[in-house]
């Protein structure tokens, strides 16, 4: 079995998975073009960014997460590693500890509270 290497996040589920780091591996996770929604310093001494499909917020995607600043991201959200040198790099078991431990369920009601939706608050900040 390979080892997880990046976290993957849907409205239903949130969890360390195996992933190929391509360009094109990553744009089919997200379903469309990446873009990246975060860039923040990690444990292990390099960056983790987020990327989500750069139009899903204008084509209908689900509400996915929102960050500790507010910011709302549609569709799936793959977050990885970031090195020095701008090139994707593998999570390391504590950069995907340090994503679970910030990672809250959030139920939210319609204005109408007809219906109840579930999305993820990622904190990313201290």
């Amino acid at each position: 079995m390979t080892q997880p290497n990046a976290f993957y996040i849907t409205a239903e589920n949130a969890e360390p998975v195996a992933h190929p780091l391509t360009l094109e591996a990553m744009q089919q996770s997200v379903g469309g073009y990446i873009c990246p929604a975060f860039t923040v310093d990690g444990p292990d001494g390099h960056s983790l960014t987020g990327y989500v499909d750069d139009e899903g917020a204008i084509n209908g995607a689900t509400l996915t997460a929102i960050l500790d600043n507010g910011t709302p991201l549609f569709g799936p959200l793959l977050i990885t590693g970031l090195d020095g040198g701008g090139e994707t790099v593998p999570l390391t078991p504590t950069d995907m500890d340090w994503i679970e431990e910030r990672l809250t369920l959030v139920l939210l009601a319609s204005s109408d509270r007809e219906t109840i939706d579930a999305c993820w608050r990622l904190t990313l900040r201290d």
